[in-house]
């Protein structure tokens, strides 16, 4: 009974300590920036930012865990934390925006979970709460890298020039990867494959009108699901044709992928995205484009001595090489051609421009 109490008053005393997350974290930060405006830091702040600020959720929770709170949920933020990071490092295929969308119920289990132990004193009960905390961690990584479902089923698609002189193409998707690049002169309009899982649908349409193809091309998905986990093969592969003006409008909600643009006439170009990384590389060409993103990264690739012009609104991180002028909220580079226009509008992430 004594040795119980003791454990109690053990725990109790160290869920009163203050805690260490804050402190650790400001210093980390402030060592970093300090280090860069002294020039001994001679890498990307921001970068590093972007790809290790994962390791807040792993912080905060090793912190409740010395402290001896929230053990429960704190194993399942660690590992989540983990999982993030591994993404932004690259040893996984979606980086982590895009596995934070596909896994955020687990800061609901996490917090389910503290609500059922985090009062209870007992070390026992505590350590059965981590035992079950490990068992859902366990099931999440199960589900989330090739647990549940099915193989993708991959579909062929292609569509003949037919006459055409320009072409509209819009694609409409829920969840990427996306990746499109130029096909051959002499091949079609445009030829690709998609991947169809549960409960999805893919509709194609196309009209032709005064020398214009209008083509469509949709994800129908009454419910978004990921068949056999994290897939590493892009749900969507188009080839374009190089032989033909085009415009080409994307909307889709979750995306990371690379719309390599080189080598294709795209005169215009909208995209809109909720979340996402997505790299675009232009071609060496006149083109306007609006892009819109709500949470994620935007990398653009563009060609060397063009002409551009970038506005961007929003509050994104924004990274430029050198021979790049900004006046507020507006990019501008070069007095050649191509000329490029863009118009950005990224509520939260980062804009990087090379």
């Amino acid at each position: 009974m004594s040795v119980q109490m003791d454990s109690e008053q053990d725990v109790s005393n160290r869920s009163h300590r203050p805690g260490l997350f804050w402190p650790l974290l400001l210093v980390s930060i402030g060592i970093v920036f300090l280090l860069s405006n002294l020039g001994l830091w001679h890498g990307n702040v921001w970068n590093l930012l972007a790809t290790w600020w994962p390791a807040i959720f792993i912080i905060g929770a090793l912190d409740d865990v010395l402290r001896g709170k929230n053990w429960a949920g704190a194993v399942i933020i660690v590992a989540l934390g983990v999982v993030l990071l591994l993404g932004n490092l690259g040893y996984l295929r979606w980086t982590a925006l895009g596995l934070l969308a596909r896994l955020w119920p687990a800061f609901l289990l996490a917090a389910g979970l503290d609500l059922l132990f985090s009062r209870e004193r007992s070390l026992w009960m505590r350590l059965a709460g981590v035992g079950v905390a490990l068992l859902i961690v366990a099931g999440l990584a199960w589900t989330a890298f090739g647990g549940f479902g099915g193989a993708l089923e991959r579909r062929s698609f292609s569509q003949p020039l037919l006459g055409a002189e320009s072409a509209v193409v819009e694609l409409n998707m829920a969840v990427g990867p996306m990746f499109i690049s130029a096909g051959a002169e002499d091949e079609p309009l445009l030829a690709g494959s998609y991947a169809v899982g549960r409960g999805e649908t893919w509709n194609e349409t196309r009209t032709d009108r005064d020398g214009v193809a209008y083509y469509t091309l949709s994800n129908g998905a009454t419910t978004v699901t990921v068949p056999g986990g994290l897939s590493r093969s892009p749900r969507l592969e188009l080839m374009l044709s190089p032989a033909l003006p085009l415009n080409l409008k994307i909307d889709i909600a979750l995306q990371e992928g690379e719309l390599d643009l080189r080598g294709l006439q795209v005169q215009e170009l909208k995209i809109r995205q909720a979340v996402g990384s997505t790299r675009l590389i232009l071609p060496n060409a006149p083109l306007r484009g609006q892009i819109d993103s709500a949470v994620g990264r935007l990398e653009l690739d563009l060609p060397e001595d063009a002409s551009v012009r970038i506005h961007y609104d929003g509050l994104p991180v924004v990274i430029l090489p050198e021979g790049y002028e900004r006046q507020g909220n507006l990019i501008r580079s070069g007095s050649g051609s191509p000329q490029i226009d863009l118009d950005i509008s990224q509520a939260i992430g980062i804009l990087v421009i090379r």
